[in-house]
């Protein structure tokens, strides 16, 4: 199962952190320009079990939706979602917030994935799928330090 994972270091606790992921509301903040948000539906937190259901827009002009479960919970460091219904055979994506002192944490994402479509889908999620997580995690990345690093 193909993986990719991104990490960096920001000036925050891991309780700032796992709250602003908490929160389906600030995914808005940290999508890059390429995505458009339609619709979102979800708890105001998440709950294990807790459902988000997501349309969007890729590129201006892909439909996507997403139907994704919470599968662990667990405050400050560790969030799990999975898709249920979506664009993807399997997609599971942690997220990972470890404490370095008291106002730094590594954050970590960790996304595991298989294409729908045999070894056409394995060969798109080798070449263009990764090279889309890739500009899309430095976006997040970048926001996130603006949010929390000179915010």
């Amino acid at each position: 199962m193909p993986t990719f994972r991104s990490e960096c270091i920001l000036n925050a606790s891991a309780e700032a952190l796992f709250e602003f992921h908490n929160n389906p509301a600030n995914l808005m903040k940290v999508m890059p320009p390429t995505s458009r948000l339609v619709e979102l539906r979800a708890d105001e937190s998440a709950v294990e079990g807790g459902v988000i259901e997501l349309r969007m827009r890729e590129l201006g002009i892909v439909p996507m939706r997403w139907k994704c479960r919470w599968k662990r919970v667990e405050p400050p460091h560790l969030l799990v979602d999975e898709m249920v219904e979506g664009p993807f055979q399997s997609f599971v994506h942690h997220h990972r917030f470890e404490s370095m002192d008291k106002m730094r944490t590594r954050m970590v994402d960790e996304i595991y994935y298989t294409m729908r479509g045999g070894w056409l889908g394995h060969l798109f999620s080798i070449t263009f799928f990764r090279i889309y997580l890739t500009m899309m995690f430095a976006w997040r990345k970048r926001r996130m330090r603006q949010l929390f690093n000179e915010g």
